[in-house]
């Protein structure tokens, strides 16, 4: 069984006893095909980062099942067919999963297996333990006291000296006309 994760984007003003008939069909084409479904994560109302059918803003949807390809034909025949749906895509995240495995992670709520881990760890701040130890030992200019070069100074000029001097102008290479 291979695992699967698929983004829904459906339309934001869809009214709530409009959505629920929409998302229960998900579910169902999953149980239907002999699939597992391991979350199903509504994350609600979210700006777009560019339209979609003249739409600026889409309500997200995340799935996150064990199945065979068969789903995945058939979800993505549905949201083809219906006008609700702006926008889907569909990843394996796993070759081979075993959905009892995965669902007995998702209790014990492992960060990591598709479960959000808590706020004030590293790992949900995006910030290693050693990269908050590095920041902190920075001086008060924003520069880490690592750095070797303490002058600023930028070397480049020379390099934009020479270049300036290669190209040609009206005519001119390295500061003599053609004849």
């Amino acid at each position: 069984m291979r695992r699967y994760e698929t983004m829904v984007i459906v339309q934001p003003d869809l009214a709530d006893d409009l959505r629920e008939p929409l998302f229960e069909r998900m579910k169902e084409v999953i149980s239907r095909k002999e699939g597992a479904l391991m979350e199903f994560d509504d994350w609600g109302v979210r700006q777009m980062a560019y339209e979609i059918k003249k739409k600026k803003r889409g309500h997200y949807i995340r799935l996150d099942y064990c199945g065979n390809g068969a789903i995945v034909s058939e979800l993505e025949r549905f949201f083809r067919i219906d006008d609700r749906i702006l926008k889907y895509m569909t990843i394996i995240l796993d070759e081979k999963a075993d959905p009892e495995t995965i669902l007995a992670e998702l209790a014990a709520g492992k960060p990591g297996s598709g479960e959000k881990a808590e706020s004030g760890s590293p790992a949900a701040s995006g910030k290693d333990e050693d990269a908050e130890t590095e920041t902190e030992t920075g001086d008060d200019t924003g520069n880490n006291t690592g750095n070797n070069d303490d002058t600023g100074d930028n070397d480049t000029s020379d390099a934009d000296e020479t270049d300036k001097s290669d190209t040609a102008e009206d005519g001119e290479i390295n500061g003599e006309e053609e004849k």
